[in-house]
């Protein structure tokens, strides 16, 4: 029992206002004790405020499923677990695709500088690069008719081979000689190909002349047949013999054994 310092009346210890004049009783202490009257909650499992390290970079707060907790809780800077995995997968998942789709971006880059410098190296190759000249001894004929027909001294240099004793100077020679002429078709009528022997003995004489080496791979005595308007203006048809030789993969017109005169 206390005494009320107020009244005087006896008072229980376990009241905490006096019965008769309400005052609040306060122990010798001179403190007033307060207890929590809500229950204990139970605890099981990961208390309330354990950190856990998701890998996401972030420190989450882990609340275990059993935890018993007052109703409607306000819990600050918790993440659940199964929210805090589900969000670790999108974000791989994310991550993910971004890495496949800039793989995918570098291979399409890559195939593209492959293809832009193969067809750089085509062009330079093929076009630029590419010696100029007649690929077949039709396509000398041809280049022959149009460089008459032109009087022009560079496309007659063309089937012009490097071996006789000036390029320029053999394609001067035989547009003059063949001044006045225009030719207006022409047809191949047979061809007798060169023996090896024969080219052999050719490219004794050419090194012995010109000190030069021929490089005769291939040969072709053609014989055409030419329809032409000469300088007396009259049509007529011309047949003469071209040695067609090929060096390498071009072939040219030997000149020394064209016969000019055929054409006046």
């Amino acid at each position: 029992m206390k005494t009320c310092k107020v009244c005087g009346a006896l008072v229980d210890d376990r009241e905490w206002n006096c019965p008769e004049c309400g005052a609040t009783m306060i122990t010798s202490s001179g403190t007033l004790s307060l207890k929590a009257s809500e229950p204990e909650k139970k605890k099981t499992g990961h208390t309330l405020g354990t950190t856990v390290s998701t890998g996401s970079g972030l420190t989450d707060i882990l609340r275990a499923d059993t935890d018993e907790v007052d109703d409607n809780p306000v819990i600050v800077g918790s993440v659940p677990m199964t929210y805090s995995k589900n969000y670790i997968d999108e974000e791989e998942a994310r991550k993910k695709a971004k890495a496949n789709r800039r793989l995918i971006g570098n291979i399409f880059k890559v195939i593209f500088v492959l293809a832009l410098a193969l067809l750089v190296y085509l062009y330079v190759t093929k076009v630029i690069m590419a010696p100029k000249g007649a690929d077949s001894y039709n396509k000398m004929v041809d280049t022959f008719v149009e460089a008459v027909n032109d009087n022009d001294v560079t496309l007659m240099k063309t089937i012009m081979p490097k071996f006789v004793s000036s390029q320029t100077e053999a394609a001067e020679d035989l547009l003059k000689d063949m001044d006045g002429v225009k030719i207006i078709s022409y047809e191949i009528t047979s061809k007798e190909e060169i023996t090896r022997a024969t080219m052999d003995i050719l490219t004794d004489e050419i090194k012995l002349d010109t000190g030069k080496n021929a490089n005769l791979n291939e040969g072709y005595l053609l014989e055409v047949q030419f329809v032409i308007n000469n300088s007396t203006d009259t049509e007529k048809i011309v047949v003469v013999t071209m040695d067609a030789y090929r060096v390498k993969n071009l072939w040219y017109l030997y000149p020394e054994d064209f016969d000019v005169r055929a054409f006046q």
